[in-house]
């Protein structure tokens, strides 16, 4: 089925279809709003909200501006999120990191690695998800975003591109500056 095709079943508001958008989104979502906040149950409130809000505005769907139907719910998530911690009465929160799956962490350290791990990599997995963790804390919100988004979410550049409202361009330029930060703020004893 098209993404066209899918998008009208949606505007029809077809059961299997918004099933579906559940079925193969609710994880990635509820990881994507963890980061924003600290509380568990805050995070699935909002991805409650978001499949509500998606559902009442489908119909506003622009398929010029978003190639796919993921950005855009993403980007309804996002807004949610931010609504909530702005507009809570909770103790001011602050944007975090989830934290990092050892299936990310090995994706991202061989992506900022010249070489594939070896047996003595394997050993040190643990030092290597600490060391990682640590240096995406301290790089800038804008690249630890598109870091996120790109190998947490999952998103194609594409996608991170509309998401953002940025060129692809400059999805590519953030991700390559990002993944450089992160090998520079990496000790200098790491395994890289």
């Amino acid at each position: 089925m098209s993404n066209v095709e899918f998008i009208n079943k949606l505007k029809e508001y077809e059961d299997s279809a918004w099933q579906a958008v559940v079925e193969e989104h609710y994880k990635g979502l509820l990881l994507f709003c963890g980061r924003f906040v600290k509380d568990e149950s805050d995070a699935y409130a909002i991805v409650h909200d978001t499949y509500i809000k998606a559902k009442k505005n489908i119909n506003s769907f622009n398929s010029e501006k978003y190639s796919s139907f993921r950005p855009w719910l993403w980007q309804i998530a996002k807004n949610i999120a931010i609504n909530f911690i702005n507009s809570s009465n909770k103790e001011k929160r602050r944007l975090i990191n989830p934290p990092l799956s050892e299936s990310l962490t090995t994706q991202l350290y061989l992506k900022i690695a010249d070489t594939k791990p070896g047996p003595r990599t394997n050993v040190n997995m643990k030092a290597m998800y600490l060391d990682l963790y640590k240096a995406l804390e301290n790089i800038k919100p804008i690249f630890r975003e598109i870091v996120m988004l790109r190998y947490s979410d999952k998103l194609s550049r594409k996608e991170i591109a509309e998401f953002l409202d940025i060129s692809e361009n400059t999805v590519k330029s953030r991700l390559r500056l990002a993944l450089g930060k992160l090998r520079k703020s990496l000790p200098k004893d790491s395994l890289i």
